[in-house]
């Protein structure tokens, strides 16, 4: 297969629906030397090739992320990339991997957050989903619990309700407390009504669960 063709850069659409109905069909059938060819565009390819493959990377990564769990370390580097596009596509496809490979993201952790920092919305969304996985692993509670509420802390108020909501589903009882705490700073709730009433339902199921 000649996965350059099949992109949809190559197609001249102005959608990325040939990237979606690429990824399926490699999952559908399992095509590991066409996912080989996907990693190598998203290195080597244009930029446009490049774009288009980390969508296929990405979209594999959320149906079967087996597939893509050979080319983990080729996505940690390109959290390096100055490419916005490969930088938060490069997160939204670990963020498929943590729940199958928590032990390398792990590993990865300090990387995965340096990329973080300097992604778009898109990524930061994804490092959520990467920082709650982890959290599913008990020995890593400790080191992912401070990490975790200071990415919700610094969460722009248009995330903020989902990312403390997603925090509240996986943090330990002694952290709850934090949590409610970071909640009630946030004064800028207070101009988006219905943020601020997701924030008060959130804060009276953390009431009762602290008892």
């Amino acid at each position: 297969m000649d996965i350059a063709r099949r992109l949809a850069a190559a197609t001249r659409r102005k959608d990325f629906q040939p990237n979606v109905e690429l990824a399926i069909e490699l999952v559908d059938t399992w095509d590991e030397a066409a996912v080989q060819q996907v990693f190598e565009l998203v290195e080597n390819g244009s930029k446009r090739q490049a774009h288009d493959a980390i969508q296929v990377a990405f979209e594999i990564a959320q149906r079967e992320p087996e597939l893509i769990q050979p080319h983990l370390d080729t996505l940690i580097d390109l959290l390096r990339s100055r490419d916005n596009r490969l930088l938060w596509g490069a997160l939204y496809a670990l963020s498929g991997l943590v729940a199958i490979d928590a032990k390398r993201l792990y590993a990865h952790l300090d990387q995965i957050l340096d990329g973080a920092a300097r992604a778009s919305v898109i990524g930061r969304d994804k490092t959520l989903v990467i920082l709650v996985g982890l959290m599913r692993t008990k020995r890593y509670t400790k080191r992912i619990t401070p990490l975790l509420l200071a990415h919700v802390q610094a969460a722009a108020i248009n995330q903020f309700p989902t990312y403390a909501e997603a925090a509240a589903t996986c943090l330990p009882d002694n952290a709850l407390p934090a949590l409610v705490k970071l909640i009630k700073a946030r004064r800028d709730l207070a101009e988006y009504p219905a943020k601020q009433k997701r924030m008060q339902r959130l804060l009276a199921g953390l009431a009762k669960r602290l008892g």
